[in-house]
């Protein structure tokens, strides 16, 4: 190949290469407009053509007018504005009186021997049909006034499984570390509810998720069900709300000295049936909202201080925020939960 040809197949390389950028920015300016793309081009500042953003004067008012700093100023007139409202919250989420919530015999489906603890399962109809699963795993040995912990598992397909450490196909996603299985290895009575739309009890609400994460199969779902006309969470806390019910009812063993376990999106589920349940000794939130640093330092959590300052019951408020090394995501924290139970049981 001589001189000649090269410089001739290099000027046709150089010509096809210019024409390339002449069609791409011809095609980008026709897109942008030519002001925008010289803008762009010579990256000038656009800033002083916005205005500053003002939040309107309405969202300033105090408008809430069910708030706590409007309504409590003292102790006494704590329970009137807690009642205010259990009771508006009631009404607009349909909840029923517990009184109301009717119970079904339930149903065993296995029972597995322990080492420490026998771990049965059982199923019972629900208020409008469904079927509710649920876990008992009860100590070898049980002594007078035993504490139990009723847990509300996390949202994802995980469910129930992945809080009693028991494997399934999607044993590879757990991430509630087998919380039940530990504590009732330490001489806990345990209950654990397999909510409605997870676990077993998945609905199919035709998310694009590839895997079953524990925000897909969760946060997404309850969204989908939203969008279609349905709260999901209320429906959970009926259930929930109805096998306690029916575990108090039925059960041989004393109950009274009863808590509750939610874990991240079962928080929800847990902190809100417990306004239900007066008889419950404590409440535990983990991984939930607020979550982190929030838990101390929001305006809610600033609330819940304020409620308890009010009784002197600070120490019964137990806030612990984990550094990444523990609790990177969403998690459960055996120690702490057994610390919390020990002090208060």
């Amino acid at each position: 190949m001589n001189d000649v040809t090269v410089g001739i197949i290099l000027i046709i390389i150089i010509a096809i290469s210019v024409s390339i950028n002449i069609i791409v920015f011809s095609l980008y300016f026709r897109k942008r407009g030519l002001r925008e793309s010289y803008e762009r081009i010579a990256k000038i500042n656009k800033t002083e053509d916005y205005k500053k953003f003002v939040i309107p004067t309405l969202y300033k008012k105090d408008s809430l007018q069910l708030s706590f700093d409007k309504h409590v100023r003292q102790k006494q007139d704590f329970d009137k504005w807690k009642q205010t409202v259990i009771s508006k919250f009631q009404e607009i989420h349909e909840i029923p009186t517990l009184s109301s919530i009717r119970t079904f015999p339930a149903e065993k489906i296995f029972t597995k021997k322990h080492e420490n603890y026998v771990l049965t399962k059982y199923s019972t109809k629900a208020q409008d049909g469904d079927i509710i699963f649920f876990y008992e795993l009860l100590p070898h040995k049980i002594k007078e006034n035993n504490p139990a912990l009723f847990i509300v598992p996390g949202s994802g397909n995980q469910g129930a499984r992945d809080v009693i450490d028991v494997p399934s196909e999607f044993s590879k996603y757990y991430y509630q570390q087998g919380i039940g299985h530990k504590i009732a290895n330490e001489g806990y009575i345990v209950y654990v509810i397999e909510n409605r739309g997870w676990g077993e009890r998945t609905i199919d609400a035709g998310t694009l998720c590839k895997e079953s994460d524990v925000f897909d199969s969760g946060e997404i779902l309850e969204r989908q069900l939203k969008n279609l006309g349905y709260d999901l969470i209320n429906l959970q806390i009926i259930d929930t709300l109805q096998i306690f019910k029916s575990i108090k009812s039925n059960s041989d063993i004393n109950l009274d000295n009863m808590f509750m376990l939610g874990i991240t999106h079962g928080g929800k589920i847990a902190l809100r049936s417990s306004l239900f349940l007066p008889e419950l000794k404590g409440v535990m939130i983990a991984s939930s909202f607020p979550h982190g640093l929030e838990a101390k330092t929001s305006h809610s959590a600033n609330l819940i201080k304020k409620a308890y300052s009010l009784f002197g019951l600070e120490k019964n408020l137990v806030t612990i925020v984990h550094n990444q090394t523990i609790n990177s995501g969403h998690t459960v924290d055996e120690s702490s939960i057994l610390d919390f139970l020990r002090k208060v049981s």
